[in-house]
């Protein structure tokens, strides 16, 4: 099941066009950095929901991705805790899914990745949001298996690729018809330390967009390691720690297995468990600004695999194992 996430729902990542990074760009990081800080949550009671892989948000809507079910994305009104609709339905026939491992919410649009077809589909925001299995207005097809993807403030899509042995990135036009860049896989982590093994293997991660900074994070999921690049896809700070992975000989661990962005900070869900414990969960959140400097650990009351942020409320909405929405509020 771990792997099967990893694989399907957070492979997203990328290093600067050259890979030049100076020593001074590292922030080397740890524990005792970060101010700890308890936050309780609250469950809240929205109506049924079904087994959740990840969840998004956009002004006070809350939108679900459901790992099964004869639909993939519910969507809930927070004002009211009320379910809206459902939609991407699952199935093999026309406008269907047999998997959405990935949303992006503009005012326009709700576009969803599908990896098993190659392609992004791609639907109205008024409809989705009011109309229970509306139809997409455009599938944007692709060549390689796309797994999540953003759109920056120029319009263009930045999209991971899963299949592609060498290039773990690929920005296109915004008419979405040419490939205008590439982002290769880093040639090294760290800059004292080399791995015999093939860099992809640790470069599982989750993407995360700030359009008020133009700026991209990259959560690593297996070394504890988060990336800030550039909207031009140059490294700007790369953040270490606290465990420093990979060791040589050491066993793989789920470090940063999901991150979101607001305005002045990065929060990054923090795990340090053994991957073969199979336990997609933390009670942690790291706290960064955006030179990389440790601010705050957010210690939760409870487990959770997922979350989100209502950075104008100060809520983070988290998915819990038992498949509750828990909210929390922070300062």
């Amino acid at each position: 099941m771990k792997k099967l996430t990893i694989l399907l729902f957070s492979l997203i990542i990328f290093s600067s066009c050259n890979n030049n990074t100076s020593n001074n760009d590292y922030i080397r990081i740890n524990r005792e950095d970060f101010k700890e800080v308890k936050l309780h949550g609250e469950i809240m009671n929205l109506d049924t929901i079904w087994n959740p892989l990840s969840i998004h948000l956009k002004d006070s809507l809350l939108f679900i991705i459901n790992r099964s079910g004869d639909y993939f994305v519910q969507t809930f009104n927070l004002n009211n805790n009320n379910f809206l609709t459902y939609n991407v339905p699952s199935g093999l026939g026309p406008n269907e899914s047999v998997q959405c491992n990935f949303i992006f919410v503009t005012d326009d649009y709700v576009m969803a990745a599908e990896p098993h077809f190659r392609l992004i589909r791609k639907y109205k925001y008024d409809d989705f949001v009011t109309t229970i299995g509306c139809l997409p207005i455009e599938e944007i097809q692709f060549d390689q298996t796309i797994t999540s993807f953003i759109q920056n403030n120029n319009g263009n899509l930045i999209t991971s690729l899963y299949s592609n042995n060498d290039t773990m990135l690929c920005e296109f036009d915004t008419k979405l018809t040419s490939n205008i860049k590439y982002a290769p896989y880093p040639n090294v982590l760290y800059p004292e330390f080399s791995l015999e093994h093939n860099w992809s293997n640790y470069l599982h991660s989750t993407i995360s967009y700030n359009s008020h900074r133009d700026k991209i994070v990259i959560a690593y999921s297996i070394n504890d390691m988060i990336d800030i690049y550039n909207s031009d896809l140059t490294l700007y700070k790369r953040i270490i720690g606290p465990m420093n992975l990979p060791h040589k000989g050491d066993i793989e661990r789920d470090t940063y297995p999901c991150c979101a962005s607001t305005s002045d900070y990065i929060m990054a869900l923090y795990s340090g468990k053994p991957i073969e414990a199979d336990e997609e969960y933390s009670n942690e959140i790291f706290v960064f600004d955006y030179e990389g400097n440790p601010i705050k650990i957010f210690n939760l009351d409870t487990q959770i695999f997922n979350f989100c942020i209502d950075e104008n409320k100060k809520c983070i909405y988290a998915v819990t194992p038992e498949f509750s929405v828990v909210k929390f509020k922070y300062e």
